[in-house]
């Protein structure tokens, strides 16, 4: 893949100058009202030219459960409970304080939210995206209403007979008529004045007199803290704090009002946190409480990751007064107290911390009815605390407390009882109750199951634990929340030894498939360990020897970001109040549902009006159209995933470590980049547009969205493939097919496109194993009898299974619809993830065994080891030994078997995703090797039949080179499976994989560093010499590597501090060293690199040029050292020059030469930097 960085470069010059112009931006996915859409001729459509999938037994959305259970009288001294069971897909009961549920009820998968209506219970899914609305006291089904994309939080206004849902997918909130059946009323989102990103909280505040005032309350879980990019601003962090602008900068706006009387929405409370939680109106003091963290991105100080570290945010609580509240305003006011929760002793001098004190990731919120206290939970330490009205701790509640037998983690939802609290606590799927006089908790009613894997379980919990971390304040969830991102830019640079600038956050959902990581590409997953002492603060890394760091990456690689909710056209609602969807997942050549470059282009740019854009004709450009320096699109950008797994060199950077950049993955990055576009006055001419959130596309988050991407550096482009590109890349499939969030009810009233929508939507594509299909209700046994029976489809014989054969045989569709026949038909279909639908069909526990092979063995449906002795139930019934005797446990001896071929998915430059099943749960190791590289070996720790395998750190092929030759980097591989008995099968052979190019520039340039050694060293109490030993190899066509002679290595030497972690530049004074050179002109004005503002800090060694071999040496001593302390010698650049370089006075002529032909994310980290013996 050739691109000339000098080509590169000129365009960067050219576009510089451009000056934007611009006003509001149109809305996110535009909805319209019941009855109102518009009618358009029927799209035109073609397939995506390459998908990809993950399969698995079980998916991880890692969903946050919002309102988890719900008391069935308040005022009574032991109510009864109605929960959900977020990882089950359950809907429970317990009666009074049983321990155990009296009912259980199959729901949509991966409920959230559980409200009372009537004599019914309304249950948010997010698996599937919709509410279904349970009959009591049976719990079936008897209503579904599909929602847009990520549902979370619902509260009922019983007096309007109407339900309230966030959607933090589509930004909106979906207003709800509950009559039967139920239907959508309105969609509330940007074009309503509803500005925000991914709402989840909701609060629900009934007005007196009429109910027609009745108001609702959402806040955005992802707010931002009114930090901005700014452009070209010279030294310094390329960041703003807005509250130091003349307006204020960003609007900020953390709380929104709903009103219906009329319809209208108003910001209330501005600059309450940069992530918000549990929210509501106290009903003593009618101050409104906001709890949630407030990022310190920005905080003086703090702008390097020695001096961030344990110290990312304040957890906190946020207090309006109920004067400044009632009041309004535009602005809306700041709230008048902010509360430091993780201060447990407010009357000492100074903030005081101890980390099982700490109430990190402050999550839930509720008010003790007549007495204005609350409790607060923290979400990442075992900890709720009750406060006074004033919001001032007065006592705690330890979820882990080690008087008691009862324990929870990850507390979600907190209800009062007369007598007691009840804590629902989603990572330990219980709810604890206590007494609200103290003590541990006396009851812990215990959801049920888990099906998590357990190394992905116990990867969660080192996920969610604070207690890893400084002081328990911070954890993995604060700057990725739910696996996602922050929406802010950070100056964590491991200053002084790698500079990297400010870089945004990036979702880790989806990442197995997108390595490297990093937006430099420097990383594999098990270098992040470094940042549990590094950024977290804690002592210790993750153990590598036990499998602590094992799990963990297990747990981030099953992340799974649910589909592109753009995929699905406009949130537009038919005349019976349903949401029109499009789950085909094709492109289509409608325009996409919003306004791609309103706002945000220049004057006169165009002749004519902003338009949409056509993703099918978008499709075209990106994968056919040179538009790149003669490249096209996807050559960088591959399919499946939007990059071929390599990194790039980025042009103009004038510090190297940012100057080189992994080509960025389009599939999962853009949904939380989508923003509002606002005005900033910045004090300086006219204002300028920015993000709501402040920060944008690209790494710097410096490009307003896609489209100002797309303008601004692809002048190539005529203004219709530019709005068509960005619209086809707005429409990237993030690896998940849209069906799987389907739901549907089918039954004698339904609809003939109830039926037409789940035989084109679930069942074609679950032919094609993009979804996996169940379905649950009433349907006649074998007697002719209504039965209650759970099915799971089965592609190859077009069948639907049940769950017990004793009641039922398979079943073709039609057999569901036959309505005339059987009138009492009525069941549920659900799209869910390829490979869950055995598990959420027909064997709930994920043992092996349907509910009637286990009611005929006498074990437990829902307990996957009834006799708790470790093996699965259907392991031991398969292996002889005795699911009901722990002392018998499985005798297995049979080598477990591939079922059907291994199958390559793709190759990139990078990695290899593969997909196989075998005949029993099975962990795996897949082994790689290729002729001159190293044998690489991956393998997963879960076991399951069902295996998606990605192989990472794979390199690159060279194709496309101008001379002397192309280099195919081919991989052959074996495969062994491994069964719970440790019964290994042989090597089994797999597909050969090809990687891709690497991107060069058709002759060798990309640099790396192939050797670096200390040698020769002495030491004494305050001094230390070496030499440095170095070799540069270029990147191409290895292996085996060339050598790249005539280049220029610039070198530092820094110190390590007593902490052990951080690092200081030695001063020249202290150094000694014969390479020719301290520092080296740079720039413009042939400046010392080194005391140029804005760039690195000298002293350097700036070696002679490599030899023939790409071999260079440096002699070097360092003077004033302490006693054991540790010297780095540190490679910054590499670089070529031109033929009038002197060594002796180096200076770079302006422009003709950068410092990004060092490709330090390709170079191994241990020859990067080198520390002294």
């Amino acid at each position: 893949m050739f691109i000339d960085r000098r080509d590169k470069f000129a365009a960067f010059l050219l576009f510089l100058p451009l000056i934007w112009l611009a006003g509001p931006i149109a809305s996110a996915r535009k909805p319209q009202l019941p009855g109102q859409v518009t009618p358009i001729p029927r799209p035109v459509g073609k397939d995506y030219r390459k998908l990809t999938d993950s399969q698995r037994s079980f998916t991880n959305f890692n969903v946050e459960v919002v309102r988890g259970f719900l008391l069935e009288d308040v005022g009574a001294l032991v109510p009864d409970v109605y929960a959900i069971h977020a990882y089950e897909s359950s809907l429970v009961y317990f009666q009074g304080l049983a321990p155990e549920p009296t009912q259980r009820w199959r729901t949509v998968s991966n409920p959230v939210s559980i409200a009372a209506y009537a004599e019914d219970l309304l249950v948010v899914g997010q698996g599937n995206h919709a509410l279904a609305r349970h009959d009591l006291p049976d719990g079936e089904i008897i209503d579904l209403l599909a929602l847009p994309s990520e549902p979370a939080d619902i509260v009922v206004d019983t007096d309007n007979d109407e339900a309230w849902v966030s959607c933090m997918g589509d930004d909106c909130v979906v207003q709800i008529d509950l009559s039967s059946p139920m239907r959508i009323k309105k969609i509330w989102s940007w074009d309503e004045g509803l500005e925000l990103k991914r709402p989840r909280f909701l609060f629900f505040d009934p007005q007196t007199p009429s109910p027609d005032d009745n108001l609702v309350y959402v806040a955005p879980m992802v707010s931002g803290n009114n930090t901005i990019f700014k452009f070209n601003t010279g030294p310094g962090p390329d960041i703003v704090d807005g509250t130091s602008l003349p307006a204020g900068g960003l609007p900020d706006e953390d709380l929104f009002r709903i009103s219906t009387g009329p319809d209208q929405v108003e910001p209330v409370i501005r600059a309450a946190g940069s992530l918000l939680f549990g929210h509501g109106k106290n009903p003593v003091t009618g101050d409104y409480w906001m709890v949630g963290l407030d990022h310190l991105n920005l905080e003086p100080g703090m702008l390097s990751e020695p001096t961030v570290r344990g110290k990312f945010a304040m957890n906190q609580l946020a207090i309006t007064s109920a004067a400044l509240f009632s009041a309004g305003g535009s602005p809306p006011p700041e709230p008048d107290s902010m509360i430091d929760l993780d201060d447990y002793d407010v009357a000492a001098p100074g903030a005081q911390y101890q980390s099982d004190r700490s109430v990190s990731f402050p999550y839930a919120l509720a008010f003790e009815p007549g007495t204005g206290r609350a409790a607060i939970a923290a979400s990442t330490s075992p900890l709720v605390v009750l406060t006074d009205s004033a919001g001032q701790r007065v006592q705690e509640f330890q979820l882990q407390s080690n008087t008691s037998v009862h324990r929870g983690a990850v507390a979600r939802t907190l209800a009062f009882s007369s007598a007691g609290l009840y804590v629902y606590c989603q990572e330990t799927s219980n709810i604890l109750a206590f007494r609200l006089t103290g003590g541990p908790p006396i009851v812990s009613l215990g959801l049920g199951n888990d099906p998590t894997p357990d190394p992905v379980r116990r990867g969660r919990r080192t996920w969610y634990d604070a207690t890893r971390s400084l002081d328990g304040r911070t954890s993995c969830n604060v700057c990725h929340p739910q696996g996602g991102a922050d929406g802010l830019a950070w100056l964590i640079s491991n200053d002084p030894v790698d500079e990297k600038g400010n870089m945004v956050t990036q979702t880790l959902m989806g990442v197995e498939d997108s390595f490297p990581y990093h937006w430099r590409g420097e990383r594999d997953l098990e270098a992040f360990n470094g940042a549990f002492p590094g950024l977290l603060g804690t002592a210790n890394k993750l153990d590598e020897q036990n499998g602590e760091l094992a799990d963990f990456v297990e747990f981030v690689f099953s992340l799974t970001p649910p589909a592109n909710p753009l995929q699905n056209g406009r949130m537009d609602i038919d005349a019976q109040g349903r949401l029109v969807q499009d789950l085909d997942r094709r492109l289509k050549s409608r325009s996409i549902p919003f306004d791609l470059g309103e706002g945000l282009i220049p004057t006169g740019f165009f002749p004519h009006n902003p338009q949409q854009g056509n993703p099918v004709m978008g499709d075209d450009v990106f994968h056919d159209i040179p538009i790149v320096f003669g490249r096209t699109c996807q050559e960088c950008h591959l399919n499946p995933t939007g990059t071929n797994g390599d990194v790039l060199n980025d042009g103009a950077g004038p510090i190297n470590s940012a100057a080189v950049l992994k080509v960025a993955h389009l599939d999962t990055q853009l949904p939380l980049k989508h923003q509002p576009i606002v005005q900033v006055d910045f004090g300086a001419g006219p204002t300028e547009p920015r993000n709501l959130l402040g920060f944008g596309t690209s790494h710097k988050g410096n490009r307003h969205n896609l489209f100002h991407f797309n303008l601004r550096f692809f002048p190539a482009m005529t203004p219709a493939q530019i709005f068509d590109l960005t619209a086809f890349v707005h429409m990237a499939d993030h690896g998940v097919a849209p069906s799987i969030h389907f739901a549907e009810r089918l039954h004698p009233g339904s609809p003939n496109s109830a039926r037409t929508r789940i035989r084109k939507w679930l069942l074609a594509q679950a032919r094609r194993d993009w979804v996996g299909v169940v379905a649950f209700g009433t349907f006649p046994d074998r007697n002719g009898n209504p039965a209650r029976i759970h099915w799971e489809y089965d592609p190859a014989t077009r069948r639907f299974l049940p769950d017990d054969a004793v009641l039922q045989n398979p079943q073709p569709f039609s057999a569901f619809r036959d309505f005339a026949n059987h009138p009492e038909l009525d069941n549920v279909f659900l799209g869910v993830p390829p490979g869950n639908e055995h598990r959420l069909g027909v064997d709930f526990d994920d043992d092996g065994l349907d509910t009637g092979e286990e009611i005929a063995a006498g074990t437990d449906v829902w307990n996957p080891d009834t006799d708790g002795d470790g093996w699965p139930d259907g392991y031991e019934i398969d292996n002889p030994g005795d699911p009901l005797d722990a002392t018998v446990p499985p005798q297995d001896v049979t080598i477990p078997q591939l079922v059907g071929p291994v199958r390559l998915d793709f190759a990139n430059a990078s990695l290899a995703k593969l997909h196989f099943e075998a005949d029993e749960p099975v962990t795996w190791e897949i082994t790689l090797t290729a002729p001159n590289l190293p044998t690489i070996v991956e393998d997963r720790l879960t076991a399951d039949r069902t295996h998606t395998a990605v192989v990472q750190r794979l390199a690159p092929s060279t194709i496309g080179f101008n001379s002397p030759v192309d280099v195919l980097v081919q991989y052959t591989g074996t495969l062994v499976l491994r069964d719970l008995s440790n019964n290994a099968s042989p090597p089994i052979p797999i597909p050969l994989i090809t990687t891709e190019s690497q991107i060069h520039n058709g002759a060798p340039d990309n640099l790396v560093v192939g050797l670096l050694e200390l040698v020769n060293e002495v030491r004494t109490p305050t001094t230390y010499a070496a030499t440095a030993n170095l070799r540069i190899d270029f990147r191409e066509q290895a292996p085996p590597p060339l050598p790249a002679a005539g280049r220029v290595i610039v070198a530092q030497l820094l110190k390590q501090q007593d902490n052990g972690h951080d690092w200081d530049i030695v001063p020249a004074s202290d150094i000694t060293h014969d390479a020719p050179a301290s520092d080296f002109g740079f720039g413009p004005f042939g400046l010392p690199y080194g005391q140029t503002p804005g760039l690195l800090p000298g002293p350097f060694m700036v070696l002679n040029l490599t030899d023939l071999l790409g071999l260079q040496s440096v002699n070097f001593s360092v003077s004033q050292l302490n006693p054991g302390q540790k010297v780095m010698f540190n490679v910054l650049a590499v670089f070529e020059v031109p033929g009038n370089w002197d060594p002796m006075n180096p200076v770079l002529p302006p422009n003709q030469v950068t410092l990004d032909e060092y490709q330090l994310p390709a170079t191994p980290g241990d020859n990067r930097r080198i520390v002294s013996g």
